[in-house]
C-alpha cells in the first residue's frame, strides 16, 4: 500500500499534493462503508486484484476529489447489492477502468459500466435491495 498527501510552502505558498491510495493485490474480500472516511483529499484509488466480490453502498460517497479508481480484477458479483455503484457510475465524473461481472452466470463477462440500472430487478427493503425472486408455479 503506498499513501502519499504532502503539504509544503514555497514562498508562503501552500501546496497540498493530492492522496494517492493503492490498495491492490492484498487479498481483499471485504470492505466497511467506512473504509475511505476522512479521506476527502483522496484522488486516486486503486482496489485492483484482490477479491471483492461486493462494495458496500455508497463506499466513494465523500469522495468528491476522487478522478481515477480501478476496480480491475476482482470477482464482483452484479446482483441487486451492486446496483448502487452503476447508478454512481452513471452519475460520477471519476474515471474509471473497465469493471467485468463475475457472477450471476448470466452477467458473467459483462461490463459494469455497460449495464443500466433497469438491468437489475430489485425490490426494496428498508435499508437493503433484495433481488425479486421468480414465483415458481407448482
Amino acid at each position: 500500500m503506498i499513501s502519499c498527501h504532502l503539504a509544503y510552502g514555497i514562498n508562503n505558498v501552500l501546496t497540498v499534493v493530492p492522496l494517492l491510495r493503492f490498495i491492490e493485490n492484498n487479498n481483499i474480500q471485504t470492505l466497511s462503508k467506512h473504509t475511505f472516511r476522512g479521506l476527502k483529499a483522496l484522488t486516486h484509488l486503486s482496489l485492483s486484484n484482490n477479491k471483492l466480490q461486493i462494495l458496500p453502498r455508497d463506499l466513494f460517497r465523500h469522495l468528491d476529489l476522487l478522478t481515477d479508481l480501478d476496480l480491475r480484477g476482482n470477482a464482483l458479483h452484479c446482483d441487486c447489492k451492486i446496483k448502487w455503484l452503476v447508478e454512481w457510475l452513471s452519475k460520477t465524473n471519476t474515471s474509471v477502468s473497465p469493471v467485468y461481472c463475475a457472477n450471476p452466470p448470466e452477467l458473467h463477462g459483462h461490463i459494469l459500466q455497460d449495464l443500466s440500472v433497469q438491468d437489475f430487478n430489485c425490490i426494496s427493503a428498508g435499508q437493503g435491495t433484495l433481488q425479486r425472486m421468480s414465483k415458481i408455479n407448482l
